[in-house]
């Protein structure tokens, strides 16, 4: 939809397209005035370019950090059911369980460190 501009001199003038707009400001304020406009458009779409591809990497990053997260909690569930096997058998086995708590640590350890 359009915009519905009154010019100074009364005139009104409707405005559908940046096109239309560089128009009345060639007409009505020259050349000299449409290029800067043309200019200043040409700069703020390349600082919305520079933001677009900043969102981009940022979605890159979030979806690398999602995968690595499901990665270490994925081991954590392994490491948790072993643990879990064996404090459930009858003898336990003391280096088994410890060398597991230990595993478990160490992959926590290096998530703590990433941060």
């Amino acid at each position: 939809m359009g915009t519905l501009i009154e010019l100074k001199d009364g005139t009104l003038a409707t405005v559908l397209s940046g096109e239309d707009l560089l128009y009345l400001i060639k007409t009505h304020m020259g050349q000299e005035m449409k290029e800067a406009v043309v200019e200043w458009m040409n700069e703020i779409d390349l600082q919305h370019a520079d933001d677009e591809e900043c969102i981009h990497e940022l979605n890159e990053l979030i979806s690398e950090d999602h995968a690595r997260h499901k990665q270490v909690m994925e081991e954590l569930r392994t490491e948790a059911a072993t643990l879990s096997d064996l404090i459930c058998q009858k003898d336990l086995d003391r280096g088994a369980i410890s060398h597991t708590v230990g595993r478990i640590t160490g992959i926590i350890g290096q998530e703590v460190g990433r941060c």
